[in-house]
């Protein structure tokens, strides 16, 4: 169905951002409240290997979504199939799992958590394994079929958490269970409702895989450049103050994480509109719908720093006990940061869409290079506050950059 043949109406797209962004919130709120439950179902020692297995899992993650879930869904030229993206996902879901796999044994973890670590890791590339086929469902402006996943894997995910731990309190055993349930969602669910609004199969052509690896080869560095963000300075201020110190951080700045997610849930419902627009050369409707989009943003990161003003020193201590209250502050200013990093990714799915894949690498190039150039002396000289001023600084570097390619773009687009 061509662009001009969409038969795309405000209740619909209303309807789509309902459902994903409720779904995915659910979603990311049971894993979320996976991280809080296991210190009361288990201990701070297993608590500290699910920290663990999440930040190996995101590493691998970010590999298997190489970024192609925006340039599937503005693909409205055909550039490659549905079965291609497919076949391109299913690839990159072996190659994650088994070079993660190895990185887990090289380590010499010990066996038991080697395998939890591994069993994990398979749990979370489920993630951008489903990814594809919603990318389907976006297409067809069926959202609410991702939706309706991200509600199924979140209960699955904390019924089999809580359940397993509570019975056998045994790590391994409970990863197998909750990958085996999210896993089973996306073989019964995800891909059957894909094949109903695209009649595809995974189309094993290598030499396109390989075209599509390299087309999208700039996003993919984009992404790695963006994830470099928030990791580099926790880095650096682990070594600086300590791990102590990093956890209060880490624990402050987890439901500041949530506006980032919740973001990009909001403005990757509308990559389809942008996509028309921008196919008819309607500037001055893509222009209206990029700052209607970012009010919402704006909105969504003022919400939560008036919430963390008013409540999240309480909450805070609700969840992590009075221990953190001392660092209750940094919750505002992580907030705003988060706002900015979400700004950030915003403007390059939409770079994305216009297919200035260079501006965008560049951009979160810029960012990725201020935070690692700034942190270390920026936690030397205000302590845990530089974090934020490191995260800040170069968020707002690529905000800069990035907004002055939109224009220029935006500028180009009238007569496509």
């Amino acid at each position: 169905m061509s662009i001009e043949e969409r038969p795309v109406d405000a209740a619909t797209v209303s309807k789509n951002m309902m459902w994903n962004v409720a779904g995915s919130m659910f979603f990311i709120g049971a894993q979320w409240i996976i991280t809080v439950l296991i210190v009361h179902l288990a201990d701070f020692e297993q608590a500290g290997y699910l920290s663990l297995a999440l930040s190996i899992s995101n590493v691998f993650s970010t590999i298997c979504y190489y970024y192609v879930r925006s340039f599937q869904v503005s693909d409205v030229r055909g550039e490659f199939s549905d079965g291609c993206y497919v076949a391109h996902r299913w690839f990159m879901t072996f190659l994650s799992i088994g070079v993660g796999t190895i990185f887990i044994l090289v380590n010499g973890y010990e066996p038991f958590l080697a395998l939890f670590l591994i069993l994990f890791l398979v749990y979370r590339i489920s993630e951008p394994n489903a990814d594809v086929y919603h990318g389907i469902d976006q297409k067809s402006w069926r959202l609410d079929v991702a939706g309706k996943s991200f509600v199924m894997r979140g209960i699955i995910s904390i019924a089999a958490f809580v359940g397993m731990m509570l019975v056998t309190h045994d790590l391994v055993k409970t990863a197998l269970v909750m990958a085996l349930g999210v896993w089973a969602v996306v073989f019964l669910y995800d891909i059957p409702q894909a094949k109903k609004l695209s009649a595809h199969r995974a189309e094993w052509n290598f030499s396109k895989i390989i075209g599509l690896t390299k087309t999208c080869f700039p996003l993919f560095l984009y992404f790695l450049f963006i994830n470099m963000i928030m990791p580099v300075p926790r880095y650096f201020l682990e070594k600086i103050e300590s791990g102590t110190i990093l956890g209060y951080y880490s624990s402050v700045a987890v439901p500041a994480s949530m506006i980032p997610m919740l973001a990009s849930f909001v403005f990757n419902t509308f990559i389809g509109l942008f996509t028309e627009k921008s196919e008819k050369g309607d500037k001055k409707g893509f222009v209206k719908l990029f700052w209607m989009i970012t009010l919402v943003i704006v909105a969504i990161t003022a919400g939560a720093m008036i919430g963390s003003w008013l409540l999240g020193e309480w909450i805070l201590a609700l969840v992590f006990t009075d221990e953190i209250r001392p660092y209750a502050y940094l919750l505002i200013p992580t907030v705003a940061v988060c706002g900015m990093y979400s700004m950030v990714q915003y403007m390059g799915m939409v770079l994305t869409v216009l297919r200035d894949k260079k501006s965008l690498m560049y951009g979160a190039g810029i960012a990725a290079l201020v935070v690692t150039l700034s942190s270390y002396p920026a936690i030397r000289l205000m302590g845990v506050d530089g974090i934020n001023v490191a995260m800040l600084t170069g968020c707002m570097m690529a905000v800069i950059y990035l907004g002055v390619r939109l224009y220029v773009d935006c500028r180009r687009m009238e007569g496509l």
